[in-house]
């Protein structure tokens, strides 16, 4: 009897621990949900986050469209693909809820299709947010009645658990939410503000009480970010259990404070322990800040800022450049002053990238354009005036790829549009052209100086490299760049010892040195862990098609760009300005040719043709470039 009485006893023990552990386990199980707001600004931001310890940044929000609005079919469907996709506006036909407690979106089946004949790549392993954590036993609930279940659906348009609808009263929405927890990992609630002070307020408590992770962004635009020229930036909240605080950031964007929506997917997935290397997007990380809300304010208005400048500057330079180029009565005095004036702006521009004078646009401009002025109206008597404005921007630039990226980042020429969002760090192809330009100016201009063709190896071997170096993914990232660099490397070699008579043997050493270094390069440069290491991941995964997809994509970007005026119709007119020069018996191009600045105009220009075809906005690298050739050759003649 005594042992029965025991086994009963430890069996129920048993089946207490059990069930204890079950409930431990059940309450320590990572818990995510996602909300999505009709309006969200910053100083909502700061209402319903009052109580709570959260980090903030800016998102980007850009999806498949260059330069049309987005509609949130396509927002959603950007998130849930992890990919920048776009479909037509409107092809969201409602939700259903079915007998069995699930959801389903009608027309679902529609959306596929599109995106499958739209996007190559769709069609093979890519999945969508909802199907790809289902297949790994990861359980998505969503509460709510709008486009924004598209991240939440499997592939089939179904949701697991769910309503569609939202009940806006504290019990319903706290006893919903955790209902649906108790089975899904992740839930989506859609939840309309609709600029309500009790919703506002009812937000509020429900972020308090729901101790898990949280994500929470707009749909749209608004409030005190709704500001003219911002089509794509938003506030985006993250909460932890663990209460940190700080700015939000991600290896997409390398910048303080700011995000894109592309990191939603793998940062979801990073959360529950899934590897990210097949997304484009990454995982977001916090770092301490104990204001983040007015860091984000200010970072949101020094990009707007920055974007203007950057207009206004690229517009300046273009038009004193045709006004060089089809003016015919113009005297050889004005058109250096105006050149070097131009590459006089450039240089201020990242000289005064120490100061961050771009915080008012109106001071911005006023000091870098009296200063370039100046510059310029002091240099006009210089015969190596373009020399002097190389070399000093030439150094600039790479003190501020080695030592301080802010200096690029709060340039005009060295900005990058956060807004658009087609690059957010390293060089963009504006800078990338001034630098490759002008390396080649200060690599002949160190020519002419040292005679000893020792020393001058000497001097480029350990020069050029460092040009490749810091458009690497190290430090520049721009990959264009690093390919053409590494052109113009053996371009310059060859043009070195084109006439020399010395040994073959040491030719050949060099030439190995050099590859040498170049591979030491490529295995430390960085992409393995970026740009290049992430598609061939993909590649992996969905096939070559991945591949082609992206050449595709390079392929349009660069049509548009070269037939989309300004940058068409300013290249036009460097290249009839280099060819009416070269055309002309009076000036004759071939009479220095053989000479160094001969040289150094040749190699530039077949520079600019490189990056042209290489870089998907190679266009613009070609005008920089080529900007500074044309200066070169105002400096040289009375060309009109």
């Amino acid at each position: 009897m005594n042992t029965k009485k025991i086994l009963i006893t430890v069996l129920l023990l048993l089946i207490f621990i059990s069930f204890f552990s079950k409930l431990v386990l059940a309450e320590n199980r990572t818990k995510l949900i996602m909300i999505i707001l009709d309006e969200l600004d910053f100083d909502l931001t700061e209402k319903i986050t009052q109580n709570t310890k959260n980090s903030v940044g800016i998102m980007n929000t850009k999806t498949g469209y260059f330069y049309s609005f987005k509609n949130e079919e396509s927002y959603f469907l950007t998130i849930a693909t992890g990919r920048r996709v776009k479909i037509s506006s409107k092809s969201y036909k409602g939700i259903i809820k079915n007998r069995d407690g699930s959801l389903y979106i009608i027309g679902f089946e529609d959306i596929i299709r599109e995106l499958k004949k739209e996007y190559l790549t769709f069609s093979r392993e890519i999945s969508t947010f909802g199907d790809f954590f289902n297949k790994r036993g990861i359980k998505i609930g969503y509460i709510g009645n709008d486009s924004s279940s598209l991240i939440a659906a499997n592939i089939n348009g179904y949701i697991e658990y769910g309503e569609n609808k939202v009940v806006y009263e504290e019990k319903w929405l706290n006893d919903k939410s955790r209902e649906i927890l108790e089975k899904a990992d992740i839930l989506i609630l859609s939840y309309e503000l609709n600029n309500k002070e009790e919703r506002i307020e009812l937000l509020k408590k429900y972020i308090e009480k729901m101790k898990c992770n949280m994500i929470i962004f707009p749909k749209t635009i608004s409030g005190d970010v709704n500001i003219k020229w911002n089509t794509t930036l938003v506030p985006v909240v993250y909460i932890t259990p663990d209460n940190k605080e700080g700015l939000l950031i991600s290896s997409t964007t390398r910048r303080e404070g700011v995000i894109t929506s592309l990191d939603i997917f793998p940062d979801a997935a990073n959360l529950f322990g899934i590897s990210t290397d097949r997304f484009i997007g990454s995982s977001i990380k916090i770092m301490p800040e104990n204001r983040p809300i007015l860091k984000c304010k200010n970072y949101l208005k020094e990009f707007l800022n920055l974007n203007i400048i950057k207009y206004i500057f690229h517009g300046i330079i273009i038009a004193l450049q045709l006004f060089v180029i089809f003016s015919k009565n113009l005297e050889k005095q004005a058109c250096k002053f105006l050149m070097y004036t131009i590459l006089s702006i450039i240089f201020f521009s990242l000289l005064f990238g120490f100061f961050k004078i771009h915080k008012s646009i109106i001071i911005y401009c006023i000091i870098v354009l009296m200063s370039s002025f100046l510059l310029s109206f002091l240099l006009i008597k210089k015969e190596k005036a373009v020399k002097y404005l190389s070399i000093f921007t030439n150094i600039l630039i790479l003190y501020g790829i080695f030592l301080n990226n802010n200096i690029i980042y709060d340039s005009f020429i060295g900005y990058n549009n956060i807004v658009a969002g087609g690059r957010f760090y390293g060089l963009n192809n504006e800078i990338m052209g001034v630098l490759l330009a002008t390396s080649i100016i200060v690599y002949f201009s160190i020519r002419e100086k040292i005679k000893d063709k020792i020393v001058l190896s000497l001097f480029f071997i350990i020069y050029f490299p460092l040009i490749i170096l810091a458009l690497s993914g190290k430090y520049g990232v721009n990959f264009g760049g690093y390919i053409t660099s590494i052109l113009l490397f053996f371009i310059l070699i060859y043009e070195m010892f084109y006439h020399s008579e010395i040994n073959k043997s040491i030719i050949l050493l060099i030439f190995g040195s050099i590859f040498f270094l170049l591979n030491f390069i490529i295995q430390f440069n960085g992409y393995s862990l970026n740009h290049i290491g992430k598609l061939l991941s993909r590649i992996e995964t969905v096939g070559f098609i991945e591949l082609f997809d992206v050449i595709i994509n390079k392929l349009k970007q660069l049509i548009i760009m070269v037939l989309v005026p300004p940058w068409s119709i300013i290249s036009l007119g460097q290249l009839y300005y280099v060819y009416g020069l070269y055309r002309d018996e009076n000036i004759c191009m071939r009479d220095f040719k053989d000479l160094n600045i001969g040289k150094c105009i040749y190699i530039i220009f077949i520079g600019s043709i490189i990056s042209t075809f290489i870089n998907d906005t190679g266009i613009i690298s070609f005008v920089y470039m080529n900007t500074y050739l044309i200066a070169i050759l105002v400096s040289l003649h009375n060309i009109k």
